[in-house]
């Protein structure tokens, strides 16, 4: 039990060199000790302020972000509209020209085929006149063999020429 059990010197030694460290390191020790943790203190609360000054850097940079994203979207979404009207509107000008050109086509067609048919018509007529007449001289020839025949033929011609101008049409 002497060991558990210090004696009166030993206390009082033991007491003695405390309270001389104690003194000591209060001196020129404890100083140091507290200038240093108040140093590194400060330097942890400066660390959590730019840290806490990041972090709203961060959430603003996130809100800019998402309002940036929403508005491109918005643009994005205007930009779709417009480009589909620009697209209707120019399918529907080229849905009207090519209308009116086919128009303009057709009627030009028509046109032609108009005149055309007059060209046609004046030269069948001019053939069956042709050819009318060329058998008419022919039956003429043949039906009048003689000169009398022929001054017959004239004069009654011209009579009938005359009676024909001379009636109203």
């Amino acid at each position: 039990m002497e060991l558990v059990t210090p004696s009166l010197g030993l206390i009082f030694w033991t007491t003695l060199v405390f309270l001389v460290l104690v003194f000591l390191l209060k001196k020129f020790v404890w100083k140091q000790v507290i200038s240093q943790i108040k140093d590194r203190q400060e330097g942890i609360e400066e660390a959590l302020q730019k840290a806490q000054q990041a972090r709203d850097q961060v959430e603003n940079l996130e809100e800019e972000h998402r309002a940036l994203k929403i508005e491109l979207q918005e643009e994005r979404k205007s930009l779709l509209v417009e480009a589909r009207a620009t697209a209707a509107n120019i399918i529907e000008e080229s849905k009207e020209k090519s209308q009116s050109m086919a128009t303009a086509l057709i009627e030009d067609a028509k046109a032609k085929i108009d005149s055309d048919r007059v060209a046609l018509k004046s030269e069948v007529e001019k053939y069956v006149l042709d050819t009318s007449l060329l058998v008419a001289e022919k039956i003429i020839r043949k039906q009048l063999k003689s000169d009398q025949d022929h001054k017959k033929f004239i004069n009654l011609a011209l009579e009938e020429m005359s009676q024909g101008s001379n009636s109203p049409k």
